[in-house]
């Protein structure tokens, strides 16, 4: 009778159980350890373990617009006054301030270079470095007291006149100036056309403090009443840019003629 064989298969599923079993243990394990490491706070470079949050970084003034303001072109040549407005009411410690004739800045016409300044937020600047005919932009840089700059705000682009305006000027000729007594005006007055050449002026307009008008180049005008009168002489040119010039003029009383 041959010898009894036990049955393999019982020993084959206690196998395979025990297996199952360290499978289980191990992915246990391996969960157990990626909560654990995913509650440990991370190192900050300052290194604090215990911010929830990174420290919020300070406010710097923004600037808000930036305004162009162009001179009296009847008493100087091209020039800018460069104006800007913050967007919350915090100080600012410094500016620069910057000018160009192309939007890119390569090359600025002015540059401030950094102001300390509080209280400043216009600038004028420009004389003798702009030209007439031209098209310029600015942009300008704020520090906070932090010292944190803005970064550049720039402008839109302003444009120069064509040319120079119309330099009014004149001068009289009389045996006295007195009243009755006829009064000749030369008229010395500069207008310059559109290629910024000297030519002849679009219109005249005198006026001689009395409440009379001409509209002659050179007139001749005789005062009735002795005293001061503010002459005026206005020059228009081609493109209707206009400036006057004045003078004071002391006029005499005529012996036989009743002056007011």
């Amino acid at each position: 009778m041959p010898p009894h064989m036990p049955p393999r298969k019982k020993t084959k599923k206690k196998e395979d159980s025990i297996g199952m079993t360290i499978s289980a243990v191990v992915l246990a394990v391996i969960i157990l350890l990626i909560l654990f490491f995913a509650r440990i706070p991370s190192h900050n470079s300052a290194g604090n373990q215990n911010d929830e949050s990174p420290s919020p970084l300070p406010e710097v003034s923004l600037i808000e617009k930036i305004e162009i303001s162009q001179p009296n072109y009847c008493q100087f040549d091209p020039a800018a006054s460069i104006g800007w407005t913050l967007s919350d009411s915090s100080s600012q410690f410094a500016y620069q301030v910057q000018v160009a004739d192309e939007i890119g800045f390569n090359k600025p016409i002015f540059d401030s270079s950094k102001v300390v300044c509080s209280l400043c937020q216009s600038t004028f600047t420009g004389m003798g470095k702009l030209d007439y005919n031209k098209e310029y932009w600015a942009r300008v840089k704020i520090w906070d007291e932090a010292r944190t700059d803005s970064g550049w705000f720039v402008s839109e682009k302003w444009a120069t006149p064509p040319h120079k305006y119309p330099v009014a000027d004149f001068d009289w000729q009389g045996k006295v100036l007195a009243t009755g007594e006829q009064i000749k005006f030369s008229n010395n007055t500069a207008c310059l056309n559109s290629e910024g050449e000297e030519s002849d002026c679009k219109a005249w307009e005198w006026r001689f403090g009395d409440g009379d008008i001409s509209i002659s180049k050179e007139p001749i005008h005789t005062f009735i009443s002795s005293g001061e009168h503010n002459v005026k002489l206005y020059a228009r040119d081609n493109d209707n840019f206009m400036c006057y010039s004045e003078e004071v003029l002391k006029i005499k009383s005529t012996l036989g003629l009743k002056s007011n």
